[in-house]
């Protein structure tokens, strides 16, 4: 991590030399998990970049660094100034004139915070597809992914589109693991609930990757408050995730759901966790560090 000087951070984009000004941006994202910048300032340099950005590795490195910092590092305050303005640029540059693979970048950028009334909306119009947008081409896994978005997102007719999505696969693995995904899409906590218990089976983790799915869609961040009681037997199923699974299930494992929280509710979790078990296996505890390093460093961030 390289020293910055804070009153350059917004003439990045300006940069000429690719490499140079993809550093640049990878250098600030590591100055402001330092605690160097702040994140509302890191997060509004990266989407002024995005809009005038043209390199395709760029652009979606930008679109990472944006999805992150609105998730794990803006306070709730801080989410709610900067969400609709942040939803209605993505918009407007979905509308220009750029190359598909940007679009393609743009529009996972947008579906991931596109979480109001009007943000829904869209992406609904997109899934039905009565809303085209040049050069953008969805293909039928982009339009699944895009029914449960709507679904985690409470769109108003969200069992409605589940139910349309399941006639619109063709391919019958691909139906088969939508099937098995809808109770961690369900609006009834009870239901998410009762099937992430049932993931603690070794048996039901058998498809390791439609797992890692469904704890993403349990533990999303609008889904947390009521889903970080989970974390605790996650964290103590990590020893049997690791000898019932695959080489890398672990660090999907929790990645999947731990990694994804920013809150201090998970960070007590986390280290009573780590208090009560000194001497832990040490692989697994370094991959329980690395996945869980965003939660550790938002306590100071956020303060």
């Amino acid at each position: 991590v390289f020293p910055i000087y804070k009153k350059e951070i917004n003439s990045y984009k300006d940069i000429k030399d690719e490499v140079s000004r993809g550093y640049q941006f990878i250098n600030l994202y590591e100055n402001m998990l330092s605690g160097k910048v702040a994140p509302l300032e890191t997060y509004q340099v990266c989407l002024e970049a995005i809009k005038v950005e043209k390199n395709e590795l760029i652009t979606n490195y930008l679109s990472g660094r944006i999805q992150t910092i609105f998730w794990t590092f803006l306070t709730d305050e801080q989410q709610t100034k900067v969400q609709q303005k942040t939803e209605n640029q993505v918009f407007t540059l979905l509308e220009n004139e750029l190359p598909t693979n940007i679009k393609k970048t743009l529009f996972g950028l947008y579906q991931s915070i596109a979480v109001s009334d009007i943000g829904k909306e869209n992406l609904y119009k997109i899934w039905k597809e009565e809303k085209k947008i040049k050069n953008l081409f969805l293909n039928e896994n982009d339009f699944t992914s895009l029914a449960m978005k709507l679904a985690i997102y409470q769109h108003p007719k969200a069992v409605e589109i589940l139910e349309q999505q399941q006639t619109r696969i063709s391919n019958p693995d691909r139906l088969e693991r939508f099937k098995w995904l809808l109770p961690s899409l369900s609006n009834d906590k009870e239901v998410r609930d009762a099937f992430m218990k049932s993931l603690l089976e070794k048996e039901n983790r058998e498809k390791e990757s439609w797992v890692q799915n469904a704890l993403r869609n349990i533990l999303h961040p609008l889904r947390q408050k009521s889903s970080t009681k989970h974390l605790k037997s996650i964290l103590e199923k990590l020893e049997e995730v690791q000898l019932t699974g695959d080489i890398f299930f672990p660090k999907g494992w929790l990645a999947s759901s731990i990694g994804n929280y920013s809150s201090k509710e998970a960070n007590t979790v986390l280290e009573a966790f780590l208090a009560d078990n000194p001497d832990y296996n040490p692989i697994l505890l370094m991959k329980l560090l690395q996945t869980t390093d965003n939660l550790s460093r938002a306590q100071n961030i956020k303060k």
